[in-house]
């Protein structure tokens, strides 16, 4: 596994632990507004098709799926979850009180990324007796 991010501002130490997190937790960005307006709208629709059949108001359906969508996306977003040394405190809470700041991140993953060719076993050692 690999992990590269920009640290503004802060030591060393907030890196190795902002990296230790990133590796543990696997956010896909640094904050929900990173998000693209699709992927959101699809989450939110998969949300509404999980309470729709419910018994309740429509005010209370479209709170419970905002609150839902809200859970997902602080799940995903680097700054939103919660720190895993101390969950009691969110990433950007931390950081704060470190007086640092993340620009940017990306985690690799070994083999993430790599197209493998799919062969057929007897036609690889046909073409090699053929040549």
């Amino acid at each position: 596994m690999r992990l590269e991010f920009q640290l503004i501002s802060g030591s060393e130490a907030v890196a190795k632990e902002i990296s230790m997190h990133i590796a543990a937790t696997n956010p896909i960005v640094l904050s929900p507004e990173d998000l693209d307006k699709e992927f959101i709208e699809k989450e939110r629709e998969i949300f509404r098709s999980q309470v729709e059949n419910t018994d309740k108001p429509k005010e209370i359906l479209e709170k419970m799926v905002e609150g839902k969508l809200n859970k997902q996306l602080s799940d995903i977003s680097l700054l939103k979850q919660p720190f895993v040394k101390d969950p009691s405190k969110k990433i950007e809470t931390f950081l704060s009180e470190s007086n640092s700041e993340i620009k940017s991140f990306v985690r690799l993953e070994v083999g993430e990324g790599i197209e493998i060719e799919k062969k057929d076993f007897a036609e690889e050692v046909q073409s090699q007796l053929d040549s």
